[in-house]
């Protein structure tokens, strides 16, 4: 059985056994600067609550219940209402400092990051850079056809800013290369070939990725988001480069060495396989995060950063970002477009641009002609086909409408035209090249077909 952590208390600093305990789970430098940033916050939200109650406390006390009886009523009632003013006050006082507090912080970040930003140089004459693919025969002209796959939940690796689960489902067992294949067959039925986009969790840890990897690749082109935690020779060999790409997500903390990672990023692309990096703009790493692209250009090796999505140190991002920040991020992925060798196609720019520029500034996209379920589409562990990831922000009367059929129950019909967004947000960059404005929108998808620009990660 797991063990149950207990509820943090400050008292527990000053046990040697729960510090012995929490110090052999630090994994990095970065988790344990983590991990003590949330001894204030913790301190500073715990005087703050107390404040709050207190301040309940004394305006529920009738005037003798707190104060000697010889006091009068109406001195009482001033003392209390002083008491309250200045809890107050107290509590204003406290968010002022925390405010500015996060100003210092990422004033002293963008410092940093605006230094080392002048550490990335270009790929150096005669580098290696990401093999062409092959076009992709049997491509349905009017309607290219994109889908993120959804193949496992289980993953080896623990990054603290990851919204996925880290362990198998058991409700959605892994199934046999033949089942996989039989179901992707009734799918290119209806809609021909198509980008298939495989994530999970790590696909790479089922025992059985290389059969299905096999089965998949005869019609369709597949596109692997891996941490590239396992041997190159799994694929090496046994699967055709030309219609398996790779995308690599680099995670510090986990990932044995950067070194590493790169050296096998180069074993694959040798082997004729593409390989494209993407990286979490974690705001404890943005200082660092210039050292690791001069090394992965250096070797020609172009990289996405991703806005971190979700809670830090209570803010939320990537509306967090700060505006050098979100100019380092959006420059960086333009820049690997720029080098000569790329072969990424200036649609590609433009798809990559528009999603950035969105996931920054926060928009809400509803209302707005999307093209998801139309030219792409989201299938969950349970088979389910969705139109894309926002379905699950809805109660379950509005998800239940979203999903479109089962993919393992071969029952399924994607949507002929494009349909209005009913959500606020858009979280998945892949996602926001389809709706109204993005350059694979309803209004400008006629200007592509044809092409195989609507796959992001291998164009």
């Amino acid at each position: 059985m797991a063990e149950i952590k207990p509820q943090f208390r400050l008292r527990y600093l000053f046990s040697p056994a729960y510090m012995a305990a929490r110090l052999a789970e630090i994994k990095s430098f970065s988790d344990a600067f983590n991990r003590a940033a949330k001894i204030p916050i913790y301190i500073y939200f715990l005087i703050v609550n107390d404040c709050y109650c207190a301040c309940g406390f004394i305006k529920r006390l009738t005037p003798g219940a707190f104060f000697p009886i010889t006091f009068p009523s109406a001195a009482k009632e001033r003392l209390s209402g002083l008491l309250v003013k200045m809890i107050k006050v107290g509590i204003t006082t406290l968010r002022f400092i925390n405010k500015y507090r996060f100003a210092v912080e990422d004033r002293l970040r963008d410092i940093t990051l605006q230094k080392r930003m002048r550490l990335i140089r270009p790929v150096p004459p005669g580098a290696t850079v990401t093999p062409n693919i092959p076009p992709l025969e049997g491509l349905r002209p009017e309607r290219p056809m994109r889908a993120l796959w959804f193949i496992n939940s289980a993953c080896n690796y623990r990054c603290n800013y990851c919204w996925q689960s880290h362990t198998p489902n058991p409700a959605y067992p892994a199934r046999s290369a033949g089942e996989y294949a039989r179901y992707w067959e009734g799918f290119n039925r209806l809609y021909g070939p198509a980008i298939i986009e495989i994530i999970g969790g790590e696909p790479f840890i089922l025992p059985n990725i290389t059969e299905i990897i096999s089965a998949l690749s005869h019609k369709n082109h597949l596109s692997i988001i891996t941490n590239l935690s396992w041997d190159p020779k799994v694929i090496i060999g046994k699967i055709k480069p030309g219609r398996v790409s790779l995308l690599a997500s680099y995670h510090p903390g986990q990932a044995p060495s950067l070194e590493g990672f790169i050296e096998k990023i180069d074993t694959l692309r040798r082997s004729g396989f593409p390989v494209d990096v993407c990286l979490v703009a974690f705001p404890p790493d943005l200082p660092i995060i210039p050292f690791w692209l001069d090394a992965l250009y250096r070797k020609g090796i172009f990289t996405i950063v991703l806005p971190f999505k979700g809670k830090w140190r209570g803010r939320s991002y990537p509306q967090a970002h700060t505006s050098l920040e979100r100019e380092f991020i959006s420059e960086i992925n333009q820049l690997r477009y720029m080098y000569p060798g790329s072969v990424k196609a200036r649609q590609s720019v433009e798809n990559l641009n528009f999603a950035t520029n969105f996931q920054l500034s926060g928009i809400s996209p509803r209302g707005k002609l999307c093209n998801t379920g139309v030219n792409y589409c989201r299938i969950l562990l349970s088979g389910e086909i969705v139109r894309c990831g926002q379905y699950e922000s809805m109660d379950s009367v509005g998800a239940k409408s979203e999903i479109v059929g089962n993919l393992f129950k071969m029952d399924f019909h994607l949507p002929s035209k494009a349909t209005p967004c009913l959500f606020d947000g858009c979280e998945c960059l892949g996602e926001n090249y389809y709706m109204a404005g993005a350059p694979l929108g309803p209004s400008n998808i006629e200007a592509i077909v044809g092409t195989k620009q609507f796959c992001p990660h291998a164009d």
